[in-house]
């Protein structure tokens, strides 16, 4: 008889819980992103953002297990430009940032549901549990009939008040379809606050961080030179957060990087 092995991210008892995902760069497949972690398909361990050097899918996954599963619960979360915090009944259950997952500006799809697709084989094999232990339980084991209500779903858009967010713009100093893998390229942020003061400025290609550094001036200018740009297209926005906390954004810079090329060899006597 073979023993399931545990998985380090699903409780041993899967009863009675509240699982909360973040999928990043859904279009692109599971592989290793190349910062040394040696993570393999649908791996959930955190990476240093810097590091990376080949975009993949990213999975961030928490189990949140109640006390008390009868009654209403409230689960939340707080997206934001460089953050994502999650929360059940007003607790933080947990959080991604920018250091660690992909950031996005575009449109997110959110899923709420209790249902997952019948899973395979249908009953416990001992074989296949040892090398796919399954997460969403087995049905001979399920208490039939049961059911997930869901009473509303409400999103709110966060009122800054009278405070304004970092005015940010980005430049490239060189031609942006002339960068080549490899080589320093040169990019200029500037940073406007009216009414607040610039602590930070970053720097995402393909919403992976490239760089970061902090700010002294109220009206600045942060120059990146920077050689860790991945191969082909890439998408570049920069950020800067005040000290109120808001976040502002600059228009996306789109530049191509070519391949580095193999410097020809001089005959011998050259």
């Amino acid at each position: 008889m073979i023993k399931p092995k545990a998985h380090p991210f699903w409780p041993e008892d899967r009863h009675h819980v509240i699982s909360q995902a973040f999928h990043a760069t859904v279009g692109l497949g599971f592989q290793d992103q190349g910062d040394g972690s040696g993570a393999t398909a649908y791996d959930m361990r955190k990476k240093v953002m810097l590091a990376v050097t080949a975009p993949s899918r990213v999975l961030r996954h928490e189990y949140h297990q109640l006390e008390d599963c009868g009654g209403w619960h409230i689960v939340a979360l707080r997206w934001g430009p460089l953050e994502n915090i999650f929360y059940v009944d007003g607790k933080e259950t947990y959080r991604t940032t920018y250091k660690d997952t992909p950031i996005t500006n575009v449109p997110q799809k959110l899923f709420v549901g209790g249902a997952r697709k019948t899973p395979k084989p249908l009953k416990k094999d001992a074989e296949h549990d040892a090398k796919y232990p399954p997460f969403y339980g087995w049905l001979e084991e399920a208490k039939l009939p049961d059911q997930l209500v869901v009473d509303s779903i409400r999103w709110y858009d966060e009122d800054p008040g009278e405070r304004s967010a970092p005015v940010v713009t980005l430049a490239l100093d060189s031609d942006p379809s002339g960068l080549v893998q490899g080589r320093p390229a040169t990019f200029r942020v500037h940073v406007a606050d009216k009414d607040g003061r610039p602590i930070s400025v970053q720097l995402f290609a393909k919403g992976y961080l490239r760089a970061e550094a902090t700010l002294d001036a109220a009206d600045g200018a942060q120059a990146f030179m920077i050689t860790n740009l991945f191969p082909g297209p890439n998408t570049l926005i920069a950020t800067a957060v005040d000290d109120d906390g808001l976040v502002g954004l600059s228009a996306p810079l789109r530049v191509t990087v070519k391949p580095a090329t193999a410097s020809p060899v001089a005959p011998d006597g050259e």
